[in-house]
């Protein structure tokens, strides 16, 4: 998984409330699409849960959110 986060990002984490990330995408991924990103080394996991409009999604994380913050790049897993 070291190539996830040298590919184009699909968007970038406009928001974190507890699990819940809305994500702004440059084209939204379909739901249940998994999304990743990368932090100290540590590869975090998304799932898209919802479409709130043309370009943005909302995502449940798979893991810990302490130590996202906005404009966080987020990549696409299908599209590695």
């Amino acid at each position: 998984m070291p190539d996830a986060v040298k590919k184009e990002p699909i968007g970038l984490i406009a928001e974190v409330h507890g699990p819940v990330v809305v994500i702004a995408c440059r084209r939204l991924p379909p739901l249940r699409q998994a999304l990743c990103t990368r932090l100290a080394g540590e590869l975090y996991l998304f799932e898209v849960h919802q479409h709130l409009d043309e370009q943005h999604v909302r995502a449940i994380t798979l893991h810990r959110t302490s130590g996202l913050w906005r404009g966080m790049p987020i990549y696409d897993l299908a599209r590695l």
